[in-house]
């Protein structure tokens, strides 16, 4: 496939290049939302417009991108990408952009925003646990194999647990893997909604197992519903709940300490409703919408004023 993406690639650019030259093209701001060598291309874009580049970083690692062939012209995007203004979702990407010798001066920490809910959850009232993501994504990053072994070891001790999974993909080997623990008939594979808010109103807490995650939006429409979350200690979960406080943190591939931490959570309707309560008001101070959208739109503004005739330099 690499000589037709190849193609696709050099399209792209030859055509934004043209719209340029045509000056088809104005803008105030440059926003890039991958570091790979897209943000090397928005970035030649942007001094050709003379405006500021932002680029979202949002990977478990940052800068990861190590090339590809299917690039045209691929060695001008590297080190360009390099000079983007990086908007990092927590404090573990601004620390790895700065190992990667990006100024600190040129980073920003922002998370993503989420939008906040009427309606508030009531987890003490509900037990049923939830999971959504992609299935197609695997268990390299989302580590459904610890879900379910975790699961079946934690219905063995509490049988009436019940867990519900959306999310598109092929979930045939999942659906296996559940009958193999002994859980099977817990689990209910329920494919995509177009209302998750909805059904997280429904539900006594949200399970996030992953071994790779930036910044989970599914994880935030959680916390601003009120509902609490399990999830595994990498940078990205644990930027957002701390544990015991707005939800329970356990080792990152650890199933045995999942199981446990699951009962835990089945078993008592205070400790749901205590962290579901933190979680909506951690959510509406860090992560609203309205408010995130107001610091990135300050962040514009200041870099205007640096490129307008006469404005500061970096």
């Amino acid at each position: 496939m690499a000589p037709i993406e190849w193609l696709g690639h050099f399209s792209f650019v030859v055509e934004c290049a043209l719209w340029i030259k045509t000056r088809r093209i104005k803008a105030d701001v440059v926003h890039v939302h991958e570091s790979h060598w897209i943000a090397g291309f928005a970035q030649w874009l942007a001094e050709q417009l003379g405006a500021p580049i932002f680029c979202k970083e949002a990977l478990g690692q940052a800068l990861l991108w190590p090339g590809n062939p299917d690039v045209p012209w691929l060695s001008r995007w590297q080190p360009r990408r390099m000079a983007c203004h990086f908007l990092a979702l927590t404090d573990h990407l601004r620390d790895q952009l700065i190992a990667a010798d990006i100024p600190a001066e040129r980073i920003t920490v922002l998370p993503n925003g989420v939008e906040i809910p009427e309606a508030t959850a009531t987890p003490a009232r509900h037990s049923t646990a939830i999971y959504a993501g992609n299935f197609s994504q695997g268990s390299v990053y989302k580590g459904f194999d610890i879900l379910f072994q975790a699961w079946g070891r934690a219905v063995g001790v509490e049988p009436g647990l019940k867990l519900k999974l959306f999310g598109s993909g092929d979930v045939r080997r999942w659906q296996l893997m559940a009958q193999q623990e002994g859980a099977g008939d817990t689990v209910e594979f329920a494919g995509r909604t177009e209302n998750l808010t909805r059904e997280m109103l429904h539900a006594g807490f949200l399970i996030l197992p992953s071994r790779v995650e930036g910044m989970s939006n599914v994880l935030l429409e959680a916390q601003a519903a009120g509902l609490p979350a399990i999830v595994s200690d990498i940078p990205g979960s644990v930027a957002v709940v701390q544990h015991g406080f707005n939800g329970l943190v356990v080792p990152v591939g650890d199933a045995e300490a999942l199981a446990r931490t699951i009962v835990e959570m089945y078993r008592s309707p205070e400790l749901r409703e205590r962290l579901g309560q933190a979680a909506r008001q951690q959510a509406e101070a860090h992560f609203a919408m309205s408010r995130v959208a107001e610091q990135l739109e300050e962040l514009y503004q200041i870099a205007l004023a640096a490129t307008a005739p006469g404005g500061f330099q970096d």
